[in-house]
């Protein structure tokens, strides 16, 4: 590649015919460098690598030669270049003033005397002389003078021009302005002038057009969210908006350290939401560990993967590698954020150090200013010793400690709530049979009435308004599943026990106990999980107004939970087993501390307390962000784990939205004659009739739980449908009798009164489903159409028209009641499709093993 001068005015190229050298710049010695950038006179230029200057700028005392090739001195300088006119320094003949005045000063002058006669000259010495000595030089110095006017009036006249210019611009561009807005007109700039936030700024930016030299913070926010979530997203989008560059984004995020101990840029934030806010924050601390991997990474200036616990790695031989990372996080209880603040590479921990770990979180959090009034964690070994060393007390049923910077401050206790709700499924599970010790017969709460429940509802082929399935009782592939444990001590499965005992289901017979076991376990969890300010009952939040019932509701579980045994007679409480009922104990007490202390007070702080903020859901949430960033990872090393974690703080990771409904707006009876036009031709008779003609007969329980999906089906068609004929068809004002499901499901009279020939067509579809149920094995299309055509054949023979439903005179009100009822059988066939398809996949995919497995290699030795 040839050599090009970079000097001005300079055209010289490496050429062997020409005996000149090019010289690199000296970018090792910065000051060198900027003496000959300096002589060079080009403006906004920096040399770089590949900058050269030739020899012909060099006098010939800089440079030496060596084997017949020029060398430049150390200091050589360069000083030889072309520079047009008004670059050049001028020169003068004159010498310069200073030296002028000096030769004047000091030259010999002959003056007379005037007092004395005499011939006498006197040498004199002149201090100062402003006189000039001839007109010549007079002449010349105004000629100076009046070109150096004429140079400033040019450039002033220049000046002017310019001005003139850009305001002449300024009116051309405010003209088209006006005119692009008139032909906008208003609707359009209405339009325009609606778009907010980042939309309005990306559109600003797109016509504004040339480079963006600055970003907004709410465009930095809305670019680092969207990289964290999708980088090939964020390409192909920024493709079409002006977005930053990647590498833009990773210089924001080197800003943050993010390595191990406490995170600084946290702390910083929190303080500066105590200035800004004009009341005290009250937030918890928590903690839980995440699973990293194994493995000793370089990442370019240290050796990541030890033990860290914020001093860093230790340099030692005996040093174990890490298998956790321990993360600190802060949630407000009156306010709607959350951070993490910290974290701690581990390989194990003794309590010792993770009490003192706490300690010194909960100090620097002090220093912000905020107040911490609870310590969330899981219900471990290591957890609980390490809150034992702090004071909280099993016996003394003690739930609190003193704050190690405020000693008049109470810190709560309170251990997951999920994971005590895991722990007590587990328990029952395992022993079989546990004792309620508040009546006298001792009534046993027993496992056997899950797994009946289970049985009938397979048996039966549908489920009695809850969500016990076979996975629920073959829990121990799946252990880390809350929803698993959840859904087992639900409300609704002890309503559908209650519900087979009450139709006279011998094998239900003497569930009484298991019964208010469910409840009471349920009412505790709803107690620890409040997440509405606006919620009810059990869900409701603890404030002023529901102060008796809370205390009464959290006293008559606390004796409960005490009053347990196993079936030896000997007591849980008192037994290694304890873990789940004391959690559940100690939290109450804690949620009853909290209140009393900053919500029942004289001058309450909190208005009330979401109890779901002080779980560990925030902590899994976070997790599951940072296993987002990496594709899912679910092990890992440190230095994923620390990137992900510094790009979860910065940006806004927020949880996706599944909750989007689209309302059927248009007229219910058009769009079904549409499609039943559309489909009507389609339908097809198979060869072979392989149905029996014969009805059957519905037990009890089917009966039952059919008439609560028509509930289901009419809650969800009247939202649909806008015709007031067909609404009052489906509705009745006052239900006659309700079915032994729905009176135990209804207890607030929230279901609604659905009409009895809505629930006459439901049953009599569940027949016809019954008895066409071999068609689901083949891959037949239309069976929805097929039972619906089926059906509305059969109802001219059939007492259902018999209802007032179906009592249409004119012909508008038979189309109307026709589509209504292909509607509801739409409905419900695709239900009962959905939920055999979802029970044939079950038995397909058999026993869960591979969560089991992952966990067990996760979580081998602990």
């Amino acid at each position: 590649m040839p050599h090009v001068c970079s000097a001005y005015n300079c055209s010289n190229r490496s050429d062997k015919t020409k005996d000149i050298s090019y010289f690199r710049f000296p970018l090792e010695n910065e000051k060198l460098t900027q003496q000959w950038v300096v002589n060079m006179k080009r403006d906004k230029w920096y040399p770089t690598k590949s900058s050269f200057i030739c020899s012909m700028h060099f006098e010939e005392k800089s440079m030496y030669f060596v084997n017949e090739r020029r060398r430049l001195l150390a200091n050589a300088v360069p000083t030889i270049f072309d520079f047009p006119s008004h670059f050049q320094k001028r020169q003068s003949s004159r010498p310069s003033p200073k030296k002028r005045h000096f030769e004047e000063a000091f030259s010999p002058v002959t003056v007379e005397s005037a007092n004395d006669n005499s011939d006498s000259n006197t040498n004199v010495q002149k201090e100062h002389s402003y006189c000039i000595s001839s007109p010549r030089k007079f002449k010349k110095i105004c000629d100076e003078m009046e070109l150096e006017n004429l140079k400033l009036k040019s450039q002033l006249r220049a000046a002017q021009m310019e001005i003139n210019k850009k305001k002449n611009q300024i009116d051309k561009y405010q003209k088209t302005i006006n005119e692009l807005n008139k032909k906008l007109g208003e609707s359009g700039s209405e339009i325009l002038n609606k778009f907010t936030g980042v939309l309005k700024e990306l559109i600003d930016l797109e016509i504004q057009g040339g480079q963006v030299r600055q970003y907004t913070q709410q465009m930095r926010v809305f670019a680092l969210t969207l990289h964290f979530y999708s980088a090939q997203a964020y390409r192909y989008l920024r493709k079409s908006v002006k977005l930053p560059h990647p590498r833009t984004l990773r210089q924001w995020a080197s800003v943050m350290d993010g390595k191990p101990g406490f995170t600084e840029e946290s702390f910083v934030k929190l303080k500066q939401e105590v200035q800004a806010s004009s009341e005290v924050i009250i937030a918890s601390l928590m903690f839980d560990e995440v699973a990293i991997k194994k493995d000793i990474v370089w990442d370019g200036k240290n050796i990541c993967g030890y033990v860290d616990l914020g001093q860093g790695s230790m340099e030692s031989d005996e040093c174990p590698v890490a298998s956790e990372a321990l993360v600190f996080m802060v949630t407000a209880l009156n306010r709607s954020w959350k951070i993490p603040v910290g974290y701690c590479l581990i390989n194990g921990l003794s309590a010792a150090i993770k009490k003192n770990l706490i300690e010194q979180y909960l100090r620097k959090l002090h220093e912000t200013g905020i107040c911490i009034v609870g310590v969330v964690c899981d219900g471990t070994a290591t957890n609980r010793a390490a809150m034992n060393q702090l004071g909280i007390s099993a016996e003394k049923l003690q739930s609190w400690f003193w704050h190690p910077a405020d000693k008049t401050q109470k810190n709560f206790c309170i251990f997951d709530a999920s994971h005590m709700l895991k722990l007590t499924r587990n328990l029952l599970a395992e022993k079989k049979i546990l004792i309620d010790g508040t009546v006298e017969n001792f009534s046993e709460i027993k496992w056997e009435y899950f797994e009946k429940l289970a049985n009938v509802q397979e048996k039966e082929g549908l489920h009695a308004a809850n969500k016990l399935r076979r996975q629920h009782l073959l829990y121990e592939t799946q252990k880390m599943k809350v929803g698993l444990a959840a859904q087992t001590l639900s409300l609704s499965v002890a309503k559908a026990m209650l519900f087979c005992k009450n139709i006279g289901m011998n094998e239900f017979q003497g569930c009484e106990s298991t019964v208010k076991f469910i409840k009471t376990i349920d009412l505790i969890f709803d107690l620890l999980n409040s997440c509405h300010p606006m919620g009810k009952g059990t869900k409701a939040s603890i404030s002023m107004r529901n102060k008796a019932t809370m205390c009464s509701q959290i006293d008559e579980c606390i004796a409960y939970l005490q009053n347990l045994k196993f079936a030896d007679g000997s007591s849980v409480w008192t037994s290694s087993r304890k873990m789940p009922l004391y959690g559940f104990v100690n939290d109450l007490l804690s949620i009853k501390g909290i209140a009393e202390n900053y919500v029942w007070g004289d001058k309450p702080k909190l208005k009330y307390l979401l109890t779901r903020r002080l779980s560990q859901d925030h902590l899994e949430l976070f997790f599951s962000s940072l296993r987002t960033r990496g594709g899912h990872r679910n092990n890992p090393n440190a230095v994923q784990f620390q990137t992900a974690y510094k790009k979860c703080l910065i940006a806004r990771v927020i949880p996706s939205d599944n909750g989007n409904c689209t309302f059927f707006d248009s007229e219910m009876l058009t769009q079904e004659d549409q499609t039943s036009e559309n489909v009507s031709t389609c339908i097809q008779v198979d060869d072979h009739d392989y149905c029996n003609p014969g009805y059957q007969t519905l037990s009890l329980y089917v009966e039952n739980v059919v008439e609560y999906i028509a509930g289901s089906i009419v809650h969800g068609i009247s939202k649909k449908i806008k015709c007031s004929e067909c609404l009052d068809a489906l509705f009745q004002n006052k239900r006659e009798s309700k079915s032994e499901l729905i009176a135990l499901k209804d207890v607030n009279n929230s279901l609604v009164n659905h009409s009895q020939g809505v629930v006459k067509l439901c049953k009599f579809a569940e027949q016809v489903f019954r008895r066409n149920e071999v068609i689901l094995e083949r891959n037949k299309k239309n069976r929805v159409l097929k039972f619906q055509t089926e059906v509305m054949s059969m109802l001219s023979d059939c007492s259902l028209c018999d209802c007032d439903m179906f009592t249409a005179t004119g012909a508008d009100e038979i189309s109307h009641f026709a589509s209504l009822v292909k509607l509801i059988l739409k409905d419900y066939f695709t239900c009962r499709i959905n939920y055999v398809c979802r029970k044939r996949s079950a038995e397909i995919k058999g026993k869960n093993v591979r969560q089991m497995l992952t966990k067990l290699i996760l979580f081998k030795g602990q």
